[in-house]
């Protein structure tokens, strides 16, 4: 699949791929690169890569808030954000509502993993935006 099947949907952007998995009982894992890190692999033989499961939390409905390629980050982020969307359905796409620069220079999208049952949905909203989720 590529830009010429579908067409871009923020013409001369980068972009950022975002991928939430899981491989039977494994650990819930997170894959986040631009489109600028080459190839990208997922195989279910290697163990589970703590980069994919920092920014991961397990005690919420909201699975994760991902902004940019949390270009910086060791965790999560910031547990009062996590609250705030969870509480309000609401989130603001922008450095100074998240606390830090995702990813400098470039700009970018949030990205918010709600848990559903079983399943899970992703909300994203551009940058200088407002995001809803449902």
């Amino acid at each position: 699949m590529s830009i010429d099947t579908f067409g871009d949907p923020w013409p001369d952007h980068l972009k950022a791929l975002m991928i939430l998995y899981q491989f039977g009982s494994r650990p819930m894992e997170l894959l986040i690169a631009s489109e600028i890190t080459g190839t990208i692999v997922i195989d279910p033989d290697v163990a589970v890569d703590s980069a994919r499961t920092k920014f991961l939390f397990y005690d919420s409905p909201i699975a994760a808030v991902i902004w940019g390629i949390m270009d910086g980050q060791e965790g999560p982020g910031d547990s009062t954000k996590l609250q705030a969307i969870a509480t309000t359905k609401v989130f603001e796409a922008t450095s100074d509502w998240l606390g830090f620069d995702g990813w400098p220079n470039v700009e970018k999208a949030c990205v918010v993993f709600v848990r559903s049952d079983d399943s899970f949905q992703c909300f994203s909203a551009r940058e200088g935006s407002t995001g809803t989720v449902a």
